[in-house]
């Protein structure tokens, strides 16, 4: 493995636990967020990509409008930002759409459950966004490197 990759590690293992809690509790910890968005200042400094710095003020403010109109969660908006430090601008569009198609998949997922089980539960509690953003932004990560 190369040593200039060791914190795709601490990355990952980030993800799957704001993910976890995500789907558990439907909320994911400022901790987690906060070392991802060290995690991504240490590689925009580490490789010179000054320009991906813009990104998480754009998606902050995006954030906020989408949470002022209860569309979006704002610790979903916090993980995108922390994410998008190491996301580069040409694949950001991307992973956006990446991280839509997975969240309509899983909503859809929770809905034919709900239906199947009968239990009202599986729609009534939201969708746990943090995964497919985890997952998008992973992949838009490594299309970026």
């Amino acid at each position: 493995m190369n040593l200039n990759l060791w914190w795709l590690v601490a990355l990952a293992a980030m993800a799957l636990i704001a993910s976890y809690q995500d789907v558990r509790q439907r909320k994911i910890p400022n901790g987690v967020v906060t070392i991802i968005a060290l995690l991504g200042v240490f590689f925009v400094f580490f490789y010179g990509r000054y320009t991906q710095l813009y990104l998480p003020i754009v998606v902050l403010v995006v954030g906020a409008l989408l949470f002022k109109f209860n569309i979006m969660a704002a610790g979903d908006s916090k993980l995108l930002a922390s994410f998008s430090l190491m996301i580069s601008p040409h694949y950001f569009l991307l992973t956006v759409c990446l991280i839509l198609i997975a969240g309509g998949t899983l909503a859809i997922t929770q809905w034919i459950l709900s239906r199947v089980t009968g239990n009202a539960q599986w729609v009534t509690k939201g969708v746990p966004y943090g995964l497919p953003i985890c997952l998008g932004s992973l992949l838009g990560i490594a299309a970026s490197l």
